[in-house]
């Protein structure tokens, strides 16, 4: 994301919990790999739930928070990459 440092930390969060989500259902849909892509599925889904809970508790905006939830946005981006790649597969 370009420019977090200008974005309210619970836009950021909201955006990544989307992404989370929308990567785990199409990860869920991946036959080539079926069992591994199922695994990211399971993880993502598993992650829903605390990234909902942040949201609910008004997370703090702080340095950590924002890095930590720049590292997971990036991970579901590439993991978003790779269910894009062989989803059509």
């Amino acid at each position: 994301m370009v420019g977090l440092e200008l974005i309210p930390i619970g836009t950021i969060l909201t955006v990544v919990t989307n992404q989370v989500l929308r990567t785990a259902h199409a990860a869920a849909d991946v036959l080539i790999g079926k069992e591994s892509f199922k695994a990211l599925s399971k993880y993502l889904f598993d992650i829903e739930p605390v990234l909902k809970e942040l949201q609910l508790q008004e997370l703090n905006d702080s340095q950590p928070a924002r890095i930590a939830l720049e590292s997971i946005e990036a991970d579901v981006k590439r993991a978003n990459n790779l269910v894009e790649k062989y989803k059509n597969r």
